[in-house]
């Protein structure tokens, strides 16, 4: 039988495993080599008498008896792993470099002050923008300790809370909507507009059209750019409209270098969450940092 302290150790090992699919990215989120991650499976196999996972391919796949093991544990050593990170972090003193991504305008435009505050308290930041699969690259490899997401990836493998909750609104500038939309400024009459966009896929104006008409846009963006700054920039000459977060266009609304198009009751909102793998709160800067985040932003809203 195996003794108690070395069973936590080859369980926390199993549930990375199981929860990436990959004895390879598990060994490198828990900082092991891939033969010791492979030596404590095989001895927790044997200490169960059954087999906890099958090949497949080049890939591996649970048995039943690993769902059924990963669904009883996973809770308890992921309660265990956060209350260890919180003492830790109260009773040591915090120091050292935490990895933080997100996309470029939420960074600069919400962010930015919040995590300079971090700066005074010895934690050194280390800053990370970029697109949607970028950032999702960044949560799944752990080369990011917390990313911030406007759309919760695989949840059942992250841990998530929820930082902020924006309204999408349709702008433009006061130029191209006296041009182009003065007359009877109805939602329908938006989906034929030259519109400029985050992705190809019109992500935030789908969201949009889809909330408040049922409706799809049926046009290609003229222009597409993962940065939402840049977006602005592009209204201001007067070449089409966006669907963006509120908190993009207040300022500029307010200047009166844009216009928002239409105040619909049934216009969505887009929730911002912070993200993290479940074993990265076992280090205690990286729990500081989240539970730092969580309380400011939550004074902020």
């Amino acid at each position: 039988m195996l003794e108690v302290p070395m069973q936590l150790e080859y369980l926390r090992s199993f549930l990375e495993v199981y929860r990436t699919g990959s004895m390879t990215a598990a060994a490198r989120n828990l900082n092991m080599t891939q033969p010791a991650i492979s030596s404590q499976i095989k001895s927790l196999e044997a200490s169960l008498e059954k087999p906890l996972f099958q090949r497949v391919g080049r890939g591996i796949q649970a048995t039943p008896i690993a769902i059924e093991l990963a669904h009883s544990i996973s809770s308890p050593l992921d309660s265990l792993a956060t209350t260890l990170g919180l003492l830790k972090a109260r009773s040591n003193q915090i120091e050292g470099t935490v990895y933080i991504a997100g996309p470029g305008e939420f960074m600069h435009y919400a962010a930015a002050r919040i995590l300079a505050g971090l700066m005074p308290l010895n934690i050194k930041l280390r800053l990370q923008t970029g697109n949607r699969k970028f950032l999702i690259d960044q949560l799944e490899s752990g080369e990011a300790d917390i990313v911030f997401l406007a759309a919760q990836h695989k949840p059942e493998q992250f841990e998530y809370h929820s930082i902020a909750c924006e309204q999408l609104i349709p702008v433009a500038s006061p130029e191209w909507a006296n041009m182009h939309f003065n007359s009877c400024r109805k939602v329908e009459d938006l989906i034929t507009k030259p519109i400029m966009a985050y992705d190809e896929e019109l992500s935030l104006a789908q969201r949009y059209f889809n909330a408040t008409i049922q409706q799809s846009c049926i046009t290609s963006p003229v222009a597409c750019v993962p940065d939402l700054r840049i977006v602005l920039e592009l209204l201001y000459q007067h070449q089409g409209y966006a669907v963006l977060p509120d908190y993009l266009c207040q300022k500029p609304i307010e200047q009166k270098r844009l216009v928002q198009l239409i105040d619909h009751p049934l216009a969505p909102k887009n929730c911002v969450h912070m993200a993290w793998q479940k074993q990265k709160m076992r280090d205690s800067r990286v729990y500081f940092v989240k539970d730092y985040l969580e309380k400011a932003f939550q004074q902020k809203i």
